[in-house]
Order: C-alpha cells, then structure tokens, then sequence
C-alpha cells in the first residue's frame, strides 16, 4: 500500500509540474477523470496520443522537405495534430501547432520549417513527460493488481 501512495504522489507532482509549466492544461484533468472507469484509459490514451502524433510529425517533415512543398497536406497534419493536442490537453503543442497552421495559410516554407522545428521540440518534451507518466501509473496498476 505505501508503494501505490507514494506513485501516487509522484504522479500528481508530475501532473501539477506539468500543468504549471504549460505542458498540459485543464483539458488533461478530463483525460484523467476517465480512469474512474476504466484504471488503464490514462496509459492508453497517452500511447495512442504519441504515436499518432509522431506519425503526423513524420509526415509533414516529408511533406516540407520536398522541392515541391504542398502547404495543404502539410496543413492538414496540422490540424490533425491540433486536433490530437487539443483533446489530450497538451498546450505547449498545441500552441505550436497553430502557429504551423498560421504559417501553412501564408504559404511561408521557412515559417513553416521553424514552426514545425518547434512543434517536433515541444513534442518531444512532453513525450519525455508523459513516458515519466505512464511508467508511474503502469507501477500504480501493477501495486493495484497485487493488492487484490
């Protein structure tokens, strides 16, 4: 029992930091909320966000590193990951994913380089986080489970 409360208290400073440093927002706390239901919604969601998320990562650096850079594809990956940031509550992202979607509207290859530069850093920060946090709430799972 002592190892669960202490995850437990590692995953809410976790959380807290998190949301103090605007890797996450509000939105993440719903996220949360799920695992009323269904202990394991947190670990999946966040491995479903990660690799959704660097697939569309991975395309749109296919898409702006052709000579012939087609803004709409590229846009729409964006908006895709916006979307993906927006419903995990990871605003850091998000943030960066608008101003990729901004510079996709003025047709701006360099403003799109750069912003997709800062949307890949701010990705992999936040992934660094969320690897930190699935590896706690696994453990919290796990003490659960043998609880029982």
């Amino acid at each position: 029992m002592e190892w669960t409360q202490l995850h437990r208290d590692m995953l809410d400073d976790l959380v807290h930091t998190m949301h103090h440093e605007k890797f996450i927002n509000d939105d993440f706390y719903q996220v949360q909320a799920k695992k009323a239901t269904r202990p394991d919604y947190v670990v999946q969601a966040i491995t479903n966000y990660c690799i959704v998320s660097q697939s569309l990562l991975n395309e749109m650096t296919r898409q702006i590193i052709h000579t012939e850079i087609s803004f709409l594809r590229i846009n729409i990956a964006a908006h895709d990951m916006y979307a993906k940031n927006r419903s995990i509550g990871a605003e850091r992202v998000k943030n960066a994913c608008m101003r990729l979607i901004g510079a996709c509207h003025e047709k701006n290859r360099k403003g799109c380089y750069s912003a997709l530069v800062v949307t890949k850093n701010e990705f992999s920060e936040l992934r660094k986080k969320f690897s930190t946090m699935v590896k706690l709430e696994r453990k919290i799972l796990e003490n659960e489970l043998a609880d029982m």
